[in-house]
């Protein structure tokens, strides 16, 4: 791994997630991170896009909370086995390639109608197509046009989940969990460990779904460990 930038901490601001907070962030940029570099960053609760790494910085805080699936013990709920079927008819690949133009056509129409902002292409090149270690794509396809796809970065034992955009017209199909979980047998198809989701924020309704994929493990800022969430009572006990 080559540092670009050393550790720094940046500056309050307001809280993406929760009302009324404020956040920081420790962050670096880095280029040429290696398979087992980045898994120990992952392990650590670190995140990235492009060259940016961070992980929270908050004080007294600690509601994001990172968490992976277990591949080989993650079983699907009765809701997920049905979304998996209703979506039969779509297509994943996984290549370490994509195309720049399509994608930024549906990241546009994503941000838009999602986050009502509208998306720059410097922003996006600079974070999925500028690597800093070694990701991919997965693209999804219907009738053989495609409506999704997933940024991932993959590390020696996991895949990591970095972002997800798709078409507003496939919404009804809940393409969020869907790709989850081709993702996550995607994992257990490379022969990997553990697929990350990001930060699980309790008290903020659009970050919920992250604690729907059980068993799952989360990081536990102050005892620096993974534990374990096998039930809705245990995932009870992170709010």
């Amino acid at each position: 791994m080559k540092l670009l930038t050393k550790v720094q901490l940046s500056i309050p601001q307001k809280c993406l997630y929760l009302d009324n907070r404020q956040m920081r962030v420790s962050f670096f940029h880095a280029i040429g991170v290696s398979d087992i570099e980045l898994d120990r960053l992952l392990s650590d609760g670190w995140r990235k896009f492009g060259i940016y790494y961070f992980r929270p910085h908050c004080q007294d805080c600690g509601k994001c909370i990172p968490v992976r699936v277990p591949v080989d013990t993650f079983h699907m709920s009765k809701s997920q086995r049905r979304l998996w079927r209703a979506n039969s008819d779509v297509r994943m690949q996984f290549e370490y390639d994509a195309p720049f133009d399509e994608l930024y056509k549906i990241y546009k129409e994503h941000s838009l109608n999602r986050f009502d902002t509208v998306a720059s292409k410097t922003e996006f090149e600079y974070n999925f197509f500028i690597k800093s270690c070694r990701s991919g794509y997965t693209l999804y396809y219907l009738d053989g046009v495609l409506v999704a796809a997933g940024f991932l970065d993959l590390s020696s034992q996991a895949l990591s989940s970095v972002y997800f955009i798709y078409l507003t017209e496939i919404l009804p199909r809940g393409p969020g969990i869907y790709s989850i979980l081709r993702e996550i047998r995607l994992a257990a198809d490379l022969g990997l460990k553990y697929y990350y989701l990001g930060y699980y924020v309790p008290g903020n309704s659009k970050m919920q779904y992250k604690a729907g994929f059980m068993p799952f493990e989360y990081y536990h800022w102050k005892r620096q460990c993974w534990e374990i969430v096998e039930s809705r009572e245990d995932r009870e006990k992170l709010t």
